[in-house]
C-alpha cells in the first residue's frame, strides 16, 4: 500500500467513525420514542443536549481542521503516519464518549411519565422542540462529514508522497493574480498571510479557523448588533459582564438615562436595549429575563459559560471590526486573505497573539482591537506595538492599526502623533484610514516595505 493510500484511508476512517457513530445514535435510540414518555423537566434536558451537541460539533471541527492539517503540513513519513493514527484513535475514543453522554441526556427523558392532561399538553409542545433537536443532530452529521471530506481532498491533492510524485515546496510568494489569490483563499483561508509572515521569519503556530455553525452565527449577529449600537448599550453590556462571572441576577432601569433623551432618540434607546435582551434570551445565554414596560426596568441573569464570558470581554469587538472591514472589502470587489487571532513566534522567539491580519492589494494590515475603557491597560500596549512588533512585521505606520472602542478622535490623534510606528483609531474612522492606504492618498514611510518579498 502506498503512503498516499495509507493517509487517505486514515482520513476516510475518521469520516466513517463520525457518520457511523451518529447513525447508531439516530437509529438504535429513537428520540421520538424517548420523548413519548417525557413530561416535567423535558425542556431542560433537550436544551442541555442541544447545547452539548453544539459544543461537541465545534470541538470536532477544531480537531479536524487544526490537528489533522498540522500533521499533513509536515513531511509524510512513517513516524508522522503513526502520530496521526494515534490521534485518530484518540479521536474515536472521544467521539464514543461524547455520543454516550448525549444518549444519557436523552435517556433522562424516558424516566418521566405523563400523569394528567397538563403533562400531556407539555408533551405536545415538546414534540416541536424535538424536531429542532433532531435536525440539529442531522446537521451535525452532514457538516462534520463535509469537513472531513474537504480535509481528505486537500491531503490527497496537495501532499503527494515521496517516490511517486515528489512533494512540491510551498511557493515563496502568494500567487500574483487576483483570480489565483481568490481560488487559493477559498481552499485554505490564511494561506497567503502565513506565507507573507514566513517570508519575514515569523512563524504562525495557531489561529482561529473559520467555522460555520449555529453558535458562530449567533455570536456574529450579537457582535454586530452590540458593536453598531454600543453608545446605547454600554451600560447594559457592563451589567452583563458582571453577571456572567457568577450568574447573579441584575436589574437595569432604562428610565434614568432615558430622562435625558427626547422623541425618536428616547424611543430608540428603549427599543435597542430591549431588543438585545430578547436576542440574548432567544440565543439561550440568559437563565432569566424580564422587562417591565410600565417601570422600564429590565431584570436578567446570565449563564456562566466560558465562551460567552470571552465574548463579552472583548471577542465581540474583534468580530465586529472583522465584519466591518470584510464588508468594506467585498463592497469594493477586493480580493483579500486574513488570519484571526494568529499566535505567532517572532524571529527572536518572542510569542504574541495578533488579533486581525488582512492581506489586500499587496498591503498587509495588522489590527489590534481594544474594547476596554481603562487607559492604564491600553497605554503599555501602544509602546509595545510601535517599537517591538514593527521591527518584525516591517509595515508602514498606516498599516499598523490599534482600534480602541472608547477613544474619540482627539485621543486617537494624540497617541498617533506620539508613537512612530502605530496608528491609533476608533471604529468610526478605521475604514477611512484603510481606504486612504489602499487608494495611495497617504504619505507612506516606505512603499515597498509592505509588499510581498520577491
Amino acid at each position: 500500500m502506498t503512503q498516499q493510500s495509507i493517509w487517505k484511508n486514515i482520513l476516510v476512517a475518521s469520516a466513517a467513525i463520525i457518520v457511523g457513530g451518529l447513525t447508531v445514535l439516530m437509529s438504535d435510540r429513537n428520540p421520538k420514542i424517548v420523548l413519548a414518555g417525557c413530561a416535567v423537566g423535558g425542556t431542560g434536558a433537550i436544551f442541555a443536549s442541544k447545547k452539548f451537541c453544539l459544543q461537541f460539533k465545534e470541538e470536532l471541527e477544531r480537531d479536524i481542521t487544526i490537528k489533522v492539517r498540522e500533521s499533513l503540513t509536515n513531511d509524510i513519513n512513517p513516524e508522522r503516519q503513526h502520530e496521526l493514527k494515534d490521534f485518530i484513535d484518540d479521536f474515536q475514543e472521544k467521539l464514543e464518549q461524547k455520543l454516550s453522554k448525549i444518549a444519557q441526556e436523552l435517556s433522562i427523558l424516558a424516566e418521566f411519565q405523563p400523569h394528567n392532561l397538563y403533562h400531556q399538553n407539555i408533551l405536545s409542545n415538546l414534540d416541536n422542540k424535538f424536531e429542532n433537536f433532531e435536525k440539529l443532530l442531522q446537521d451535525l452529521e452532514q457538516d462534520i462529514t463535509k469537513q472531513v471530506k474537504q480535509e481528505m481532498q486537500v491531503a490527497v491533492e496537495t501532499y503527494k508522497p515521496q517516490g511517486e510524485n515528489p512533494q512540491q515546496p510551498i511557493p515563496p510568494n502568494p500567487p500574483s493574480t487576483d483570480t489565483q489569490k481568490k481560488e487559493l483563499s477559498e481552499v485554505d483561508p490564511g494561506y497567503q498571510v502565513i506565507q507573507w509572515l514566513n517570508n519575514r521569519g515569523i512563524k504562525v503556530e495557531k489561529y482561529r479557523s473559520k467555522k460555520e455553525s449555529i453558535l458562530e452565527e449567533t455570536f456574529n449577529k450579537l457582535a454586530i448588533y452590540l458593536g453598531e449600537n454600543y453608545a446605547i448599550l454600554d451600560e447594559f453590556h457592563k451589567k452583563l459582564k458582571k453577571s456572567v462571572q457568577n450568574g447573579s441576577e441584575f436589574s437595569f432601569s432604562l428610565k434614568k438615562r432615558a430622562q435625558t433623551l427626547e422623541g425618536e432618540e428616547r424611543k430608540k434607546y428603549f427599543d435597542v436595549n430591549t431588543k438585545l435582551g430578547s436576542m440574548l434570551k432567544d440565543a439561550g445565554f440568559l437563565s432569566s429575563y424580564h422587562y417591565n414596560k410600565n417601570t422600564k426596568v429590565l431584570k436578567a441573569a446570565v449563564h456562566c459559560r466560558s465562551d460567552f464570558k470571552n465574548f463579552l470581554s472583548g471577542d465581540y469587538f474583534e468580530r465586529f471590526i472583522f465584519d466591518k472591514i470584510t464588508k468594506y472589502f467585498r463592497s469594493k470587489g477586493l480580493s483579500y486573505d486574513y488570519l484571526v487571532n494568529a499566535k505567532v513566534m517572532f524571529p527572536n522567539t518572542d510569542r504574541y497573539e495578533l488579533d486581525l491580519l488582512f492581506l489586500v492589494k499587496e498591503h498587509l494590515f495588522w489590527i489590534e482591537c481594544k474594547s476596554g475603557s481603562n487607559l492604564n491597560s491600553i497605554e503599555p500596549d501602544i509602546s509595545k506595538y510601535s517599537e517591538n512588533h514593527h521591527k518584525f512585521l516591517q509595515i508602514p505606520k498606516t498599516n499598523a492599526l490599534l482600534v480602541c472602542q472608547h477613544f474619540n478622535e482627539k485621543q486617537a490623534a494624540t497617541r498617533t502623533n506620539l508613537w512612530q510606528h502605530v496608528t491609533v483609531t476608533n471604529p468610526e474612522s478605521i475604514l477611512k484610514l484603510i481606504k486612504s492606504t489602499l487608494d495611495g492618498t497617504v504619505n507612506q514611510e516606505t512603499t515597498e516595505s509592505n509588499k510581498c518579498l520577491v
